[in-house]
């Protein structure tokens, strides 16, 4: 399996610690631009985890990115994570820092949810 984090390299570091035991592969991007590049280069992802305040000048902010994947591949699994209690899932997966890291393992195996609500 394979993940890519984007946020900054602290967290990051701590979910590749977490998943290395259970042989997931853990990348991760500072930013959404980067994240864009990573994920059109190597396009196979189980998941892609962004931040929810990450920014970037290209493919912008952390919506803008999720739009921009979700246009080129509707099947690909995304999420959020974020302190802010204020975000709550529609159709798509919000982790409330700090989760325990099961539950990222248990969202792998669930069915990818369509994103109109988020998208929209």
């Amino acid at each position: 399996m394979r993940i890519l984090v984007v946020g900054d390299e602290a967290e990051v570091q701590k979910i590749r610690e977490l998943l290395a035991p259970r042989h997931i592969e853990v990348r991760g991007a500072a930013d959404a631009d980067d994240a864009f590049r990573m994920w059109q280069g190597e396009r196979v992802w189980d998941i892609v985890i962004a931040e929810y305040q990450v920014q970037g000048k290209q493919a912008g902010c952390t919506m803008e990115l999720m739009r921009a994947i979700h246009a080129a591949n509707p099947l690909q699994r995304i999420a959020i994570q974020t302190s802010d209690e204020r975000l709550q899932a529609g159709s798509f997966l919000v982790f409330h820092k700090p989760y325990p890291i099961d539950r990222l393992v248990r969202a792998l195996r669930l069915p990818v949810l369509p994103l109109r609500t988020l998208l929209s």
